[in-house]
């Protein structure tokens, strides 16, 4: 029986999660309770933050982009990290 190789799982996996969409999921900021969260740092790349956090809080001057326009870098890089895990993975089984 052949194993499967690492680098089609890894184009299957990329492919199902392209399928699925970016689903808004209302969220509410842990440091302003009121505030609905907006937004991803990608400088501290923590838990979604709100308006409030970037404009006069501890994210102001970071790099941020709206949820649904990280959603897609952060599966990019995501991707990224889990072929070069399955390659290290390879290359130890060889």
């Amino acid at each position: 029986m052949t194993r499967p190789n690492a680098k089609s799982q890894n184009r299957q996996q990329i492919q199902q999660q392209q399928n699925q969409s970016y689903r808004h999921i209302r969220d509410f900021c842990k440091d302003h309770p009121e505030e609905e969260v907006q937004y991803f740092c990608f400088d501290c790349q923590t838990a979604p933050i709100c308006p409030e956090c970037v404009i006069h809080g501890a994210h102001h001057g970071h790099q941020v982009k709206l949820l649904k326009k990280a959603y897609p870098v952060i599966v990019k890089d995501m991707e990224e990290l889990a072929i070069q895990v399955n390659t290290k993975i390879d290359d130890l089984a060889l």
